[in-house]
């Protein structure tokens, strides 16, 4: 019987990383671990088998950095230093800005209705500041761009997807996903399934 391909998601934080193990294409489950217990928990989601594992990069951008981010860069050099010592594990770092683009352009019917509400969000805020805001010069509103795509809209792309249901209230994730795993699921997400026919984008 093959045995299924191990795919593991890592989402760096300053203290707590999102993490999400995929065998083959499907999901088995999320779960948000401290820092401190990430390699063991690599360890013990592929048996010592050979894995991959996909790691949200940072990349440079403007503006002040937070101390948060400067703690997720030590932890990732860390990370990535850790795993390159387990034979079994394949290393692959992925961009956010990489996985908001292949959402984007992936399932369309999920992402550019959500899009458009945070752009007209965006462009309120920014003109109550007295700003231009979202606006071209000759007034129209900007295009949608996977730049505005937030953690809601990656989840809501992500349950599409992977064919994952939303709980009743008050009960949790099948997976186990929150928060930092479901951005770890989306990695997993990207690299299984970039290579597969997208749907065209309609505008």
């Amino acid at each position: 019987m093959r045995k299924p391909k191990i795919t593991i998601g890592i989402d760096p934080g300053s203290e707590v990383s999102g993490m999400a193990l995929f065998y083959d294409k499907q999901i088995i489950k999320g779960r948000n671990v401290a820092n401190a217990d990430v390699i063991q928990t690599v360890g013990e989601w592929s048996g010592g088998a050979k894995c991959t594992v996909i790691i949200e990069t940072l990349v440079a951008y403007g503006g002040r950095v937070r101390t948060e981010t400067l703690q997720t860069c030590k932890w990732e050099g860390e990370l990535c230093y850790r795993l390159s010592l387990e034979r079994n594990v394949r290393q692959v770092l992925v961009a956010r800005s990489t996985v908001k683009a292949w959402i984007f352009n992936a399932c369309p019917e999920i992402v550019l209705p959500r899009l458009v509400k945070v752009m007209e969000a965006a462009h309120k805020r920014s003109v109550s500041k007295g700003k231009k805001g979202l606006v071209r010069a000759d007034g129209s509103m900007r295009q949608a761009s996977f730049q505005f795509i937030d953690d809601r809209i990656v989840v809501a792309a992500i349950k599409s997807l992977l064919s994952i249901p939303t709980p009743r209230p008050g009960r949790s994730n099948f997976y186990g996903l929150h928060s930092h795993s479901w951005q770890a699921s989306a990695l997993c997400a990207y690299f299984l399934l970039k290579d597969q026919p997208l749907i065209p984008r309609t505008t």
